[in-house]
């Protein structure tokens, strides 16, 4: 019996997607911990708040994205960039 072994781009985004998956595991596990005990918050309100926090950082993200399609990733980028040459332009 043989066992076909995954290669290519199909193992690397296997292998990134389990990195992130237990990266934000650890992270969320760890916020808790720290919020409850060293901050000293309650169990609920840092679940709210976690709850809360992660609603936004999808409807974000989904508005952000359809006017990144709208108008450009360019465009979207171009105010760090301007930002950017204002500072250099400034210290000279």
């Amino acid at each position: 019996m043989t066992t076909d072994v995954i290669r290519g781009p199909v193992r690397f985004l296997t292998t990134a997607s389990f990195v992130t998956t237990v990266g934000s595991g650890i992270y969320l596990a760890g916020s808790m911990l720290f919020f409850t005990r060293v901050v000293g918050l309650s169990v609920s309100g840092v679940s709210t708040g976690l709850a809360i926090a992660t609603l936004a950082g999808i409807l974000s993200g989904l508005s952000l994205g359809a006017v990144a399609d709208h108008v450009g990733p360019e465009d979207c980028t171009s105010p760090p960039k301007v930002s950017r040459r204002r500072q250099c332009s400034c210290s000279r």
